[in-house]
C-alpha cells in the first residue's frame, strides 16, 4: 500500500510538473504559468468529473425507469450525476489544482457548494432549453451545458472559494 500511495503521489508531481512546463510555453511569468497551470489542471479534473457525470446519467436515464431520459426524469438524473461528479471535483480541485493542504474550513465548503448549484441551476436550465425547448439531443445538449459550467464553475472557484 505505501508503495502505491508514493507511486500515485510521484505520478501526480509528474503531471503537474508537465502542467506547469506546458504552461511556461504561453507566458513567462511565474503567476501567469501558476493560473494557467491550475487551469490546466482544472480542465483535466473537468475530463474526469465529466466522465463520471455523463456515466451515471446515461445508466440512470437508460437503464432506471423513474430516470427516462424521455420524461422529466431525466432532470432529477441531471442533479444526481451532478452532485456525484462535484463531490469528486471538490477534492481533487482542493488539493491538485489549488494546493490546499489542511482541513476543509467550513467557509471553503459553503463558497463550493454556492457556486456549484448555481452552476447546476445554469447547466440544468441550459439542458433544458436546449433539448426541451430547442429539441436538441440531450446528451449534445448536456455537452454544451456542461461546457458552461466549467467556465462558471473555474472561474468562482479561483477566485472566490479557493482565493
Amino acid at each position: 500500500m505505501y508503495m502505491r500511495s508514493n507511486l500515485f503521489k510521484d505520478i501526480g508531481y509528474a503531471v503537474d510538473d508537465l502542467l506547469f512546463s506546458t504552461a511556461g510555453i504561453f507566458t513567462h511569468t511565474p503567476a501567469k504559468q501558476e493560473s494557467l497551470r491550475q487551469f490546466f489542471t482544472f480542465a483535466l479534473i473537468g475530463i474526469g468529473n465529466t466522465l463520471i457525470d455523463f456515466s451515471i446519467y446515461a445508466v440512470l436515464t437508460r437503464h432506471v425507469g423513474i430516470f427516462d431520459y424521455h420524461t422529466k426524469g431525466r432532470y432529477g438524473a441531471n442533479i444526481i450525476s451532478f452532485g456525484i461528479a462535484t463531490t469528486y471535483s471538490f477534492f481533487a480541485n482542493r488539493t491538485w489544482t489549488f494546493r490546499r493542504k489542511h482541513a476543509p474550513q467550513a467557509g471553503e465548503v459553503l463558497r463550493f457548494y454556492t457556486t456549484t448549484i448555481s452552476g447546476l441551476l445554469w447547466n440544468t436550465l441550459i439542458l433544458f432549453v436546449l433539448s426541451s425547448v430547442a429539441g436538441i439531443n440531450d446528451l449534445v445538449a448536456k455537452l454544451f451545458a456542461t461546457a458552461f459550467s466549467m467556465i462558471w464553475n473555474f472561474f468562482f472557484k479561483k477566485y472566490w472559494v479557493f482565493r
